[in-house]
């Protein structure tokens, strides 16, 4: 039989007061919760809160992390992920919502570094950042080398030592930095941004000495892989960790184990130049030396045949001289006939021969030669020529 209830003895609460109640119980009970579940229907607001699910094959409950906790998240959220989340319950008055208040978050079965290392580095991958072709191949002969780590670690004066003892003229400026810690990517990427746009060094080395996950986070950071994306100059990334990769390691042009490695390979080694100029200079002057013996000899062959072909010009000369003078003296020989054949009919057909004959030529008063009857007149002046003279007579046609 149920019990009768004193109406005028009972306590009435306002909505806010059982909310603010309740509140306070589940801060007493569960002020600090660690549940596993499974993240769904997330949502980032621009406010910068997240607001999900986290759920089970039985329940879910809803959750909220707020800015100030879920921007120390180093992995992305996404709907399925496996999580253990920290926090506390509550009830959210203005909806009458149960759930999670979230200030801590960790991937299940993984460390969240980890999958935040896995989900940049498959952005990027996508994105084509890590590809072969993208990558600048090192100057030769570099003058000025860049390095961008902390003025305070091993790694610089690694560097240092290194460089100088391989090309003592090479020039190296630092970009100071700090290399693990808050702030350490931002700083980074401005030192590379820094001589992408100053553009006074060859190569940059870009790195620190070795450390844990967490020690080297800074060069997994996506800031630092755009800032080498995006910079001009060759980079090598030197993280110090024989092994394992960072995201720097899959963007940069070259990736060394450490950065000793990374300034034996930015520049050649001076000694190794001037041995490799020693045995090119030997190789020269053995070649040139063998060239000159073989053209020696070439001239020597030369010189034979010419001389050869000298004698056999010279025996050619005198023969051509003999038959010059034979030829020369027949020609004049025939023209001595030819000569005293021409003066022959010269002296045949000149008129002084013919008249000597006994031939007379006659010429008008004008000077034209007569040479036919027909051509007289009566009383015409004739001018006779005879062998011996002239005479000038009438003409007397006979009727």
């Amino acid at each position: 039989m149920n019990q009768a209830i004193n109406l005028e003895n009972r306590s009435i609460l306002t909505i806010s007061e059982l909310v603010d109640s309740i509140n306070e119980q589940l801060d007493q009970t569960f002020r600090h919760v660690f549940i596993k579940g499974e993240i769904s229907n997330f949502k980032a607001y621009p406010s910068g809160h997240f607001y999900f699910s986290l759920k089970d094959e039985n329940a879910q409950i809803s959750a909220v992390m707020f800015k100030g906790y879920n921007r120390n998240l180093k992995f992305e959220l996404e709907n399925g992920l496996s999580v253990i989340a920290q926090g506390k319950l509550a009830v959210y008055g203005p909806q009458g919502r149960f759930q999670i208040q979230v200030i801590s978050l960790e991937p299940e079965g993984i460390g969240a570094l980890q999958l935040a290392f896995d989900q940049l580095k498959s952005k990027l991958e996508k994105e084509g950042l890590f590809k072969e072709e993208r990558k600048q191949p090192l100057p030769s002969f570099p003058k000025n080398i860049g390095v961008v780590t902390s003025e305070k670690g091993a790694a610089i004066h690694d560097i240092i030592h290194v460089l100088q003892r391989r090309m003592p003229s090479i020039n190296i400026t630092l970009y100071p930095v700090k290399v693990q810690g808050e702030g350490a990517a931002q700083e980074i990427a401005s030192g590379i941004s820094f001589f992408d746009k100053d553009n006074s060094v060859d190569v940059l080395i870009v790195g620190r000495g070795g450390g844990s996950l967490e020690d080297l986070w800074a060069f997994n950071e996506e800031i630092v892989a755009r800032a080498i994306s995006d910079c001009s100059l060759p980079i090598i990334s030197a993280v110090g960790h024989e092994t394992d990769f960072t995201i720097s390691d899959f963007v940069a042009d070259m990736r060394c184990p450490t950065p000793s490695a990374a300034a034996e390979s930015a520049v050649p080694d001076a000694k190794d130049i001037l041995l490799r100029v020693h045995n090119y200079r030997s190789q020269i002057i053995s070649s040139v030396q063998s060239n000159i013996e073989n053209k020696k000899l070439h001239v020597k062959y030369l010189a034979s045949d010419l001389l050869k072909a000298i004698i056999n010009i010279g025996h050619r000369v005198s023969s051509l001289k003999k038959e010059l003078s034979y030829a020369t003296n027949n020609y004049i020989r025939l023209l001595g006939t030819s000569l005293e054949n021409i003066k022959l009919n010269l002296k045949l057909i000149n008129p002084k021969s013919i008249l000597e004959r006994g031939y007379i030529f006659a010429q008008s008063s004008e000077g034209k030669i007569i040479t036919r009857k027909k051509n007289l007149k009566e009383n015409d002046l004739l001018k006779l020529t005879f062998y011996d003279g002239d005479i000038t007579t009438e003409v007397r046609i006979k009727k």
